[in-house]
C-alpha cells in the first residue's frame, strides 16, 4: 500500500510535467527529472505555491514592528518618565514591553514558521517598512512631515502609527481571505491490486543520488478527449 498527497483540480499546468512521451518511452536510461517528474511531487509542488499568499502576509506583520526599536525610544524622549523626583525610566527601558510580548508568543511562533521562511518574511518586512517611512517623509512634505527628524513633539507620529493600523487591517483581512479558501490535503493510500490495468500506462523507476534511493511510480490516466 503506497501513500500519495490527494490530487487537486488547482494549478493543472503543472500536471504536464508528468506527461511521458515517446522519446522518454523508449529510452531506457534513467529519466531526466528536469523532463519528466513524478504525480507524487507535482502534488506537493502545489501545496507549496497554495501555501505563497498565507506566508506573504507575515511580511506586513513584521512591517508594524520594523520601528519600533527607533520609534519608540525616539518617543519615549519626549515624554514625561519620572515615577518620582528621584526615579527616571530610561528611554531605551520602554521597549520592553514588546520584547515580553513578543517571549509570550514565541512557542507559537516557533511551531508555525520554519527558520528559513521567518528569516525571509523579516527581511522582506523592514525592507516594506522602511518604504513606507519614506514614502511618508515624501507626500506628507517638510512642514508637516509625521515624522521629523528630531523634535517629535513637532510631528504627527499618531497618524503613522494609524496608518499602519490600516495596513495591518488590510493585511488581516487579506490573511483570512487566504486562510478561508486553503484546504487541507490529506494522504490518499492506493493498492496497486485497486488501479484497473487499462488505467495504468507506464511505470517509471526513478533513482535519486548516483542510483541509490527509493523507487517511485508514475501511473497515468486515460483522459477522455
Amino acid at each position: 500500500m503506497a501513500k500519495f498527497v490527494a490530487s487537486v483540480l488547482a494549478c493543472r499546468w503543472f500536471d504536464r510535467a508528468a506527461i511521458v512521451t515517446d522519446e522518454d518511452a523508449e529510452d531506457s536510461k534513467s529519466p531526466n527529472l528536469w523532463r519528466i517528474a513524478t504525480v507524487h511531487r507535482i502534488e506537493e509542488l502545489k501545496c507549496i505555491v497554495r501555501m505563497l499568499p498565507i506566508w506573504s502576509a507575515g511580511i506586513l506583520l513584521v512591517t508594524a514592528s520594523s520601528h519600533l526599536h527607533s520609534f519608540v525610544i525616539q518617543q519615549a524622549r519626549s515624554m514625561d518618565r519620572h515615577l518620582s523626583h528621584s526615579f527616571e525610566i530610561p528611554p531605551a527601558s520602554l521597549s520592553i514591553f514588546s520584547i515580553l510580548t513578543t517571549l509570550a508568543g514565541l512557542v507559537l511562533y516557533e511551531r508555525l514558521f520554519v527558520p528559513f521562511a521567518r528569516r525571509l518574511e523579516v527581511s522582506m518586512g523592514n525592507y516594506i517598512g522602511t518604504l513606507v517611512v519614506s514614502l511618508v517623509h515624501k507626500y506628507t512634505g517638510r512642514k508637516n512631515n509625521w515624522l521629523p527628524d528630531r523634535n517629535l513633539n513637532r510631528g504627527k507620529l499618531d497618524y503613522y502609527y494609524w496608518l499602519i493600523t490600516g495596513i495591518q487591517a488590510i493585511n488581516l483581512v487579506y490573511y483570512v481571505i487566504c486562510a478561508w479558501f486553503y484546504t487541507y490535503k490529506p494522504l490518499e493510500e492506493v493498492k496497486e491490486e485497486d488501479v484497473p490495468a487499462e488505467d495504468e500506462i507506464q511505470h517509471k523507476q526513478f533513482n535519486y543520488a548516483e542510483g541509490k534511493g527509493d523507487v517511485e511510480r508514475i501511473m497515468l490516466k486515460e483522459k477522455e478527449m
